[in-house]
């Protein structure tokens, strides 16, 4: 979306780890004092982009201008989201189900799904050669239902997989949605997810799955796509495999409602308005979270990113450790001290894991404390292994 911002007059400068930014930094560097001293100008505001090579950068907890930030696959990260969420003015995510999550913990958020980039995604002038056709990743331990409805398929219909070795370029990717007649999507859970717009863009039926997580929102069954349940998916694709005609229409409305509705301009624009709107309503009483507050978030989401991305970047539990301690320094507080004893447990450390949850025991009563270093401990059984 960068060129977009840039045409509608914005100045933009990014950084971050992946190649195509204007400065990359390794994840020790990834801080906002080294990206503000790289840039080219004083920024008016700073939006963080989660992003496939997440990092969480230093700094976040003293901003020196407002900051924003757009979450992507929020329904499967906010367990580290949520906690990070808080040292933002203005949060956008991909899922409408977790903005109704954060809006209702206090957070000022927006849905913001994702989008096609129709320089990419665009029909090809190419004849159609697939009957059914799915892109995405094939795996019949990790995603059971994506493959029960794979076998299903490919038992009924002439179903071509694109799962990977190699894997599809996004061009290869647009050219194999123009070449299809219809398109599975399917998503670990229920969502409007970026394969969704992107075969839509491709001017091709998608089959996408019924849900409550924002599809009928955006666009029309029978209309703009078609949906499906377990019952009707072999129904639904042999009608639409048969009748040219509806099928034709269809496709044809998606590409428009794409183009008319979701495009990365119209998505740029919009975004531009919520910034302008942030940074004409910024005020330095704006942020009513104490530095001691700040400092918990951030270790807390430090510590919950280690526990799954700990190969993303090495560094998140010490710098978890670092943040919880000066939180505490700041403060005692419930907390710090309830994370820093799940850091110790996760680490071994017990005796003092049980140290933090008596401390935060003693200042929230009310709040049942996890014991987590009990849980870690060797038990005896009397059952033989």
């Amino acid at each position: 979306m960068r060129e977009e911002l840039q045409e509608l007059g914005a100045d933009v400068f990014c950084a971050g780890l992946q190649d195509d930014c204007d400065i990359t930094f390794a994840p020790e560097e990834y801080s906002l004092t080294n990206i503000l001293k790289s840039s080219p100008f004083h920024p008016d505001i700073i939006i963080f982009m989660d992003s496939i090579e997440r990092v969480i950068p230093s700094g976040l907890e003293n901003p020196p201008v407002p900051m924003a930030a757009y979450f992507i696959d929020s329904s499967i990260n906010r367990f580290f989201q949520r906690p990070l969420a808080h040292l933002f003015e203005l949060v956008l995510t991909d899922q409408k189900a977790d903005c109704i999550l954060l809006h209702e913990g206090g957070v000022n958020t927006r849905w913001f799904p994702l989008t096609a980039d129709t320089r990419v995604y665009h029909p090809y002038t190419i004849s159609k050669k697939f009957d059914l056709t799915f892109v995405g990743s094939r795996n019949p331990v990790t995603r059971i239902k994506r493959e029960n409805i794979l076998r299903l398929l490919e038992r009924n219909f002439d179903l071509k997989v694109f799962s990977g070795d190699p894997y599809l370029s996004a061009s290869e990717t647009a050219e194999v949605y123009s070449q299809s007649r219809l398109v599975l999507n399917e998503n670990l859970f229920p969502a409007v997810n970026l394969r969704l717009f992107e075969a839509m863009a491709c001017g091709t039926v998608v089959l996408t799955e019924e849900n409550d997580a924002g599809v009928f929102d955006l666009f029309r069954d029978g209309e703009h796509l078609v949906t499906y349940n377990p019952d009707n998916l072999v129904e639904r694709v042999k009608r639409y495999l048969e009748d040219d005609d509806s099928r034709e229409r269809i496709a044809e409305n998606a590409r428009r409602v794409i183009i008319e509705h979701h495009s990365m301009r119209i998505k740029a624009v919009e975004l531009l308005k919520l910034l302008g709107d942030l940074i004409g309503s910024h005020t330095a009483e704006a942020d009513n979270m104490s530095r001691w507050e700040r400092l918990a978030k951030v270790g807390e989401a430090l510590l919950l990113f280690h526990v799954k991305w700990h190969k993303r970047d090495p560094t998140a539990l010490k710098r978890a450790k670092d943040y919880l301690d000066a939180s505490l320094n700041e403060r005692p507080n419930a907390d710090a001290f309830l994370h820093l004893g799940m850091l110790y447990s996760l680490t071994g450390d017990h005796g003092a894991a049980e140290m933090c949850f008596q401390g935060a025991t003693r200042l929230s009563p009310n709040r049942h404390i996890w014991r987590l270093s009990s849980c870690t401990k060797p038990r005896r059984s009397s059952r033989q292994n």
